[in-house]
Formats: C-alpha cells, structure tokens, sequence
C-alpha cells in the first residue's frame, strides 16, 4: 500500500508540476508579447527551455491573440461542464484517506 500511496502522490505531483509549467510558460508569452517580440520566436524560446513541454505554437498564437483583445489573464477561465482532470489535489487526499482507512477496499 506504502508504493500505491507513493505512487498517487507521484503521479498528482507530476500533474501539478505539468499545470504549473504551463501558467509559467504562459506568463512567459506574456511578458515576451509585451516586449514585442512574435509568436513564432516566443515557440523557439520555450523549446529551447521546456523541450517537448513547451506550448505549441498555435497556443502562443491564440494566447497573443487574446492579450490582444484585452484578456491579459494567464489563468484558465472557468468553464462548466466535466473537467479535463480527475486527478486533483483534493481527489488524490480523498483516495489517500480512504486507503488509510480500509487498505483492502476497491473503488
């Protein structure tokens, strides 16, 4: 249960850690948009530092394209519906404690 346990925290670490990169990476197209600088040498700067993590181009495109029209937020916007994600800091300490509790039960 202890590899199960690591595991999850493992793998809700990476998800987060991927999330983080990506407000990061579009703060990064923010302030590069604001000095000016396009699209296509905004892509080569984060696949010179994010490799195969870096935004596609087309992402740095619609994201100048909003910072244009005046959406200068980097964070998501909320949207209804289900979510891409279900694995969620809050899901992985629910699943946690129900392993603490019953090690043997199946969801």
């Amino acid at each position: 249960m202890v590899v199960l346990e690591k595991s999850i925290s493992k793998n809700c670490l990476a998800k987060y850690m991927e999330n983080t990169t990506r407000v990061h990476q579009r703060y990064f197209v923010w302030v590069c948009w604001k000095f000016g600088n396009n699209a296509t040498d905004i892509h080569k700067m984060l696949v010179n530092a994010e490799g195969e993590k870096a935004l596609s181009k087309r992402t740095i495109y619609r994201w100048i394209e909003a910072f244009e029209l005046g959406h200068l937020s980097i964070q998501d916007e909320p949207r209804s519906g289900r979510p891409h994600e279900a694995v969620t800091p809050s899901n992985v300490n629910i699943i946690e404690d129900i392993i603490k509790e019953d090690p043997h039960v199946t969801v």
